[in-house]
């Protein structure tokens, strides 16, 4: 409804959109004991700025608190990308910790994209971390969350060249039987 004040036309304001995801979708797993935390990261994410090309990445995210609970999921769902706290054992000794879930995400699934996000700074987990298959590794007291994003954003650019060389790869493979097929017919 308009208004008219001293012959000025005051139009109401126009609500905005949400950008709306496009593409194809990356399941997201957050595995996070702190339920803060964990809340306060999934916010973040399902807000994230736009995507490098100027999309915003389709995320479907589910969070867990412990890798037993991650692990069991991935049973139905292979997610593409996890975010794992390293210490997940601080309020239950008895649960794996971050680099055995690491260890059996990557064993399960090597071509699972893993963040592990952590407060602790010791190289020598950092660098175990990184050999056992991290693709990054981020301390929550440097603008953790922010480059948790970045990092997220950087994986989704590499999983998006890794389907399109693999899409590549099957029709190169199909022309080449199909080539095979064709001349075999022709002898």
């Amino acid at each position: 409804m308009e208004t008219t004040v001293n012959q000025t036309t005051i139009k109401p304001r126009q609500k905005t959109k949400a950008v709306a995801a496009i593409g194809p979708k990356y399941n997201v797993f957050i595995v996070e004991d702190n339920q803060t935390s964990q809340m306060f990261l999934e916010n973040y994410l399902q807000k994230m700025p736009n995507h490098p090309q100027n999309k915003k990445p389709n995320l479907e995210i589910k969070s867990f608190e412990t890798g037993e609970q991650c692990l069991k999921a991935m049973e139905t769902l292979r997610p593409d990308i996890v975010i794992l706290d390293y210490y997940l054992d601080e309020t239950d000794p008895n649960a794996i910790n971050g680099l055995e879930t690491l260890k059996k995400i990557k064993a399960y699934s090597p071509s699972t994209k893993v963040i592990i996000m952590s407060g602790q700074e010791n190289v020598m987990i950092t660098a175990e971390l990184y050999n056992k298959g991290a693709s990054d590794y981020i301390s929550k007291e440097h603008y953790g969350i922010v480059r948790v994003a970045q990092s997220l954003l950087r994986l989704i650019n590499e999983i998006e060249i890794e389907r399109k060389n693999k899409t590549k790869n099957a029709i190169y493979g199909l022309l080449v039987l199909l080539i095979g097929f064709a001349l075999g017919l022709l002898i």
